[in-house]
């Protein structure tokens, strides 16, 4: 039986990093812990994404770092973390790692209603 529940510690954060790692995955912000028994199977990263559009025209810096800081709060009440996907032409990717974000690599990105 699989059990999934949330991560507790920064050591057990740190484990499955070195799993993940392990098996050529990267990992971000690992919620919660998949196990089979006391095998690991793998992590969960359960986060707020935030999809931005900016009039690429009308918005300036500073009115783009205004819209970051403030979508940063919201979703700090509920996350420790924030996913923001940025399109390979957006004038911000050149500055994403700049104000802070990982790039996790290039990745196809699924949207899903539930």
């Amino acid at each position: 039986m699989i059990t999934i529940r949330p991560v507790r510690t920064a050591d057990e954060t740190e484990y499955l990093h070195k799993a993940a790692a392990a098996d050529n995955h990267m990992l971000a912000w690992p919620t919660h812990h998949v196990k089979k028994g006391d095998e690991t199977l793998g992590a969960l990263s359960i986060l707020p994404t935030v999809l931005v559009w900016l009039n690429t025209q009308k918005a300036k810096v500073r009115e783009s770092l205004e819209v970051q800081s403030t979508y940063e709060a919201m979703v700090a009440n509920t996350s420790r973390c924030v996913i923001v996907p940025c399109v390979l032409n957006s004038p911000l990717l050149p500055y994403m790692e700049k104000v802070g974000y990982i790039d996790l690599g290039k990745v196809e990105l699924f949207v899903k209603g539930i």
